[in-house]
């Protein structure tokens, strides 16, 4: 009966998800990029076609956009339209639980249960800042997945094309595959260079299959709408004015990410306190995935990630004697099921969406109080205004609204700005900043985009100074929002 019972990792995998859906959920909504996505998947199966332009905005009506996230959107659409909102966390929160999952098993293989448990729970734990509902949640479990094929190596290497065109067509997140894979490939071809001396020719023979599984996955990163085009989106996103307005393409602050900083510090600990040596494949990850969650905030969960099987056996050489395992393995009276554990969170959540399909107040207990960091009630206050009095002309809106407009408003008005940060460019984004930072040009710019209302945070300074301003009149507020009009100017 005991080989039917999960083991440590799938008890990890059906506990998490089981705690999440009851007390974290609405957190996973807490920007507007998550109904933008459902907008967006919702108009393609609507027209049965890709979108290749915006068709949302007043300031960027027509630009060709490269909508490199088109089946994460689809699929969004497709589980709103299953089972709502509630269905769509459940969604996700499953998606994060597997990822999760499968790092266990891989962190397992390097130390004993009770240190993989506490690297892998730390790595949850300090992952949460980024879980949000939206496709780069696919990159956490397709990194994963290509983590531990590359970790098995040999035959196996030859499914990374497979895994590539999904991954390429779900989250612009496929490039640290390729990454991931040069990686592998270079850092034994260190080792093997070191230790034997052997010229390049004959490490390429020894690499062959990693070789022959890199290219054909590159090839693979062309299977997809855009083609080869997708290659560059991860550059344009990650530069210039978008690293400076856009919080989660911000360096982090050390000092108010004071979790992330002893992270860092004990990382440099066990490192220079190793046992046992650092392959040339973990000192390339370290290198590489450092860098990244140290140029933008919303890379810390990568790295974290990426990293926990190599800190796992750090610890584990250091203190692992001390700890013994939960489950004795060797006990040849307890075998238990590795897949146990995740079929039941599958089964779980496939019932959780087809009972919300039937009757979506069953998914009560998940639905969201929090709505892009306000109360639901004072956000559904301004849709319900808006529904009813929505003011002609074009609107300035701020930025993480602008998803959640196109979301809820039916039809709904050309926006001036929403998440799509890539598709926007420089020149609106700093524009946009402009408006709601600089009093000396901001009138400039918004006649530029002949803005004729506003709906914005009410307490910003945005607001204030459009208020005491004789060129605007506020016509609707509540505890959060306001919007206000451009004034009748009379002869």
């Amino acid at each position: 009966m005991s080989k039917y019972l999960p083991d440590f990792a799938g008890i990890f995998c059906l506990v998490i998800f089981l705690i999440s859906i009851t007390t974290t959920s609405d957190g996973l909504l807490r920007d507007g990029d998550s109904f933008w996505h459902i907008k967006v998947g919702t108009v393609m199966l609507e027209q049965q076609s890709l979108i290749d332009s915006d068709i949302f905005s007043h300031t960027a009506f027509g630009t060709p956009w490269t909508a490199h996230e088109w089946l994460s959107e689809i699929i969004m659409a497709g589980v709103y339209k299953l089972a709502g909102l509630e269905g769509l966390l459940c969604f996700f929160l499953l998606i994060t639980s597997l990822a999760f999952w499968l790092l266990f098993k891989i962190t397992e293989k390097h130390a004993n249960q009770w240190v993989s448990f506490g690297c892998v729970s730390l790595a949850l734990a300090f992952s949460r800042g980024h879980m949000a509902a939206r496709p780069h949640l696919f990159t956490w479990l397709f990194m994963v997945i290509t983590l531990s094929i590359l970790m098995n190596g040999g035959k196996r290497l030859y499914w990374l094309p497979v895994v590539m065109v999904i991954w390429t067509n779900l989250h612009g997140g496929f490039i640290l595959g390729l990454v991931m894979q040069g990686i592998f490939l270079l850092g034994a071809a260190m080792e093997v260079r070191l230790a034997d001396k052997l010229s390049f020719t004959k490490i390429l023979q020894e690499q062959k299959t990693a070789v022959l599984a890199l290219l054909a996955s590159i090839l693979a990163v062309g299977i997809n709408p855009f083609g080869y085009e997708l290659l560059l989106f991860p550059f344009q996103v990650s530069s210039g004015v978008f690293s400076t307005l856009i919080s989660e393409w911000k360096a982090p602050d050390l000092q108010d990410m004071w979790y992330f900083r002893f992270y860092l510090i004990s990382l440099v600990i066990l490192v220079s306190l190793a046992k046992s040596r650092v392959s040339w494949t973990e000192r390339l990850c370290i290198v590489f995935f450092l860098n990244a969650a140290l140029t933008h905030i919303r890379h810390i969960s990568i790295m974290l990630m990426a990293l926990t099987p190599f800190m796992a056996r750090m610890i584990d050489i250091q203190f692992g004697k001390r700890l013994r395992s939960p489950i004795q393995y060797e006990n040849k009276q307890l075998q238990l099921s590795a897949k146990t554990g995740p079929l039941a969170t599958v089964i779980i959540a496939l019932t959780l969406l087809i009972c919300g399909s039937i009757d979506q107040r069953s998914l009560n207990f998940l639905t969201p109080e929090n709505l892009i960091d306000v109360k639901t009630k004072h956000l559904n206050q301004l849709v319900d205004y808006l529904d009813e009095n929505l003011p002609e002309g074009k609107m300035f809106n701020e930025y993480t609204l602008g998803g959640y407009l196109l979301y809820s408003l039916a039809p709904p008005p050309k926006v001036f700005i929403d998440g799509r940060a890539d598709m926007y460019g420089e020149k609106i984004l700093k524009d946009y900043n402009t408006i709601v930072v600089s009093s000396s040009n901001r009138e400039k710019v918004l006649s530029q985009y002949d803005v004729e209302w506003v709906v914005f945070e009410k307490d910003s300074a945005l607001v204030a100074a459009l208020e005491e301003s004789e060129s605007w009149k506020s016509i609707y507020t509540n505890e959060h929002y306001a919007v206000l009009t451009k004034a009748i100017q009379t002869p």
